[in-house]
């Protein structure tokens, strides 16, 4: 029992021994620190900047681009976006010079969308009531499907365009551009 106790007093001094560093190990640390605290601080001022932007009712999605990334890879993306049948409104923020871009979809593509997930929504009354997965061609038997702010929840917009954004395929010329 007592060389146990030896054994514990020995790991803990270990562990408790202070580090000494000479100045110019400190300096060097000091500096990597600094360099790293600098590039937090920069993104944590850009994401303070984004979300005290002007609140969109338009956007359920939100890309936000670093101050150095380029035109061409911006626009690329932005074209992929379109096409997928997404609706973008681009804003610039001078402060950080960073670009965002406020994603949405039009009703009938979220209807789409919720096809592709497999929704589970209320059927009508009149139609037997339940559960069932969404059929864009059968859309008159869905609940509220008259009303786009009661049909979809905020939460299923934004999954059916980050799904829709997860879909955009990338040939290898854009790949170069992210690289």
């Amino acid at each position: 029992m007592l060389e146990n106790q030896v054994d514990e007093e020995e790991n803990w001094n270990l562990h408790t021994k202070k580090m000494k560093f000479s100045k110019e190990e400190f300096k060097a640390m000091g500096s990597l620190f600094k360099k790293r605290f600098t590039n937090i601080s920069k993104t944590v001022v850009t994401n303070r900047i984004w979300l005290k932007s002007a609140k969109s009712s338009s956007c359920h999605v939100l890309i936000s681009f670093p101050p150095n990334s380029s035109y061409e890879t911006i626009h690329t993306l932005l074209d992929k976006i379109l096409k997928a049948g997404l609706i973008v409104f681009i804003k610039e923020h001078k402060i950080s010079n960073s670009i965002g871009f406020y994603i949405t979809a039009s009703y009938e593509r979220f209807l789409q969308g919720a096809e592709e997930l497999e929704l589970k929504k209320l059927i009508k009354q009149k139609y037997g009531g339940g559960i069932k997965e969404f059929i864009f061609a059968e859309q008159e038997f869905y609940e509220n499907i008259e009303n786009e702010d009661l049909f979809l929840t905020t939460q299923e917009k934004q999954s059916i365009i980050y799904e829709i954004l997860c879909q955009i395929k990338c040939d290898h010329s854009v790949e170069e551009l992210f690289n």
